[in-house]
C-alpha cells in the first residue's frame, strides 16, 4: 500500500512539473496525468509519439541500432536537420551516461 502511495505521489510531482521524459509508454504518460490511455488527448498522444520517433532517429544515426517498424515510416519523413537534432541529443545522453558512470 506504501509502495502504491509512493508511486501515487511520484506520478502526481511529474505530473505538476510537467517532466514525462521517465513516461515511457501511453499508460505510464495516462497513470502521470490521472487518465485512462484512451482519454489522453491527441496532442499528447503525438507528443508521446514524437519524443520516441526521435529517440530512435537519434540512435540509429549515432550507433546504427535499428528502428522499430512501428516508427520507420515516421523516421523516414523526418527531415535532414530534424535528424541532426535528434542525432545531438543521442550524443548529450551518450556523454551523460558516461560521466555517471
Amino acid at each position: 500500500m506504501a509502495k502504491n502511495k509512493a508511486a501515487a505521489a511520484l506520478g502526481k510531482m511529474r505530473a505538476k512539473a510537467g517532466d514525462l521524459a521517465d513516461v515511457g509508454s501511453l499508460g505510464g504518460l495516462a497513470r502521470a496525468k490521472k487518465q485512462t490511455p484512451q482519454q489522453l488527448s491527441d496532442q499528447a498522444r503525438i507528443a508521446l509519439r514524437s519524443r520516441w520517433r526521435n529517440y530512435y532517429a537519434g540512435e540509429h544515426a549515432l550507433h546504427g541500432t535499428p528502428i522499430p517498424d512501428e516508427y520507420a515510416a515516421a523516421v523516414a519523413t523526418m527531415t535532414k536537420a530534424e535528424i541532426a537534432k535528434a542525432k545531438k541529443a543521442a550524443e548529450r545522453r551518450k556523454a551523460k551516461k558516461e560521466k555517471g558512470e
